[in-house]
């Protein structure tokens, strides 16, 4: 299995790199006391950061903004599931419990501030690919923001992630599908993290995948591998 980003995405993100994060063999449970205790933590961290200020003015959030205008998005209607997130705790909402591989990556990104993509491995047919959708295609909604357990279809010039038969998310990072999201069923993952523009270091996404790798060996176990892609290495081989 591949992981690619096709050509067409860097005419539009010359700068776009991919941090990914393989994960084999884990043990994904409903919820850990030690996890929420950690996601508590990091959210008093989070709040401690955004003292008198917004979202917006954070560099990668911004810049996560930007990526979807750029998209052709309006981004007060459509915001990447880590702006949602970060504006949930602002607002003193409970933090989501999902299960502990994604309340696990999720709490790394309370950190770094990067949105970060999910699939279980198992619903992935052939490689994964970042690329543009010609419209029409058929999408299988998880609810995340435009209902719940429906069918949808692409718009045409949608950036969006697939496999080789189906829709993982669209828009990018802004809605993942129904078929490929981890449960505590799953037992081999793939994590993504993504820096669109230039204005997110590489260290960023690079602590995002330590912090990934860390959060999720500690509370699901299991065997992890991580990867960088870019424009000058657009593939990699997952094996």
């Amino acid at each position: 299995m591949k992981y690619i980003i096709e050509y067409d995405i860097f005419r539009m993100f010359p700068d776009l790199r991919i941090g990914i994060v393989l994960g084999r063999g884990l043990r994904i449970r409903k919820y850990l006391n030690e996890l929420a205790n950690l996601i508590e933590n990091n959210t008093r961290k989070l709040l401690e950061r955004m003292e008198n200020e917004i979202p917006a003015d954070f560099i990668n959030i911004k810049a996560w903004q930007e990526t979807y205008r750029q998209m052709g998005l309006n981004h007060k209607k459509r915001k990447s599931l880590l702006e949602v997130l970060v504006q949930r705790i602002i607002k003193g909402r409970a933090f989501p419990v999902i299960n502990t591989a994604v309340n696990a990556y999720l709490a790394a990104a309370l950190l770094t501030l990067l949105p970060i993509s999910g699939f279980d491995l198992a619903a992935v047919n052939g490689d994964i690919s970042l690329r543009i959708s010609g419209g029409g295609e058929h999408f299988d909604s998880t609810g995340g923001g435009n209902g719940g357990g429906n069918m949808e279809f692409t718009d045409p010039g949608e950036i969006v992630y697939s496999d080789k038969k189906t829709i993982l998310t669209r828009y990018w990072n802004y809605h993942n599908s129904k078929h490929s999201k981890i449960t505590e069923h799953s037992t081999d993952i793939i994590l993504a993290s993504e820096a669109a523009l230039e204005d997110i270091s590489t260290r960023d996404l690079i602590e995002t995948l330590v912090k990934i790798v860390e959060y999720e060996s500690t509370f699901c176990k299991g065997t992890y591998s991580t990867f960088i892609i870019d424009n000058i290495n657009p593939e990699v081989e997952l094996g």
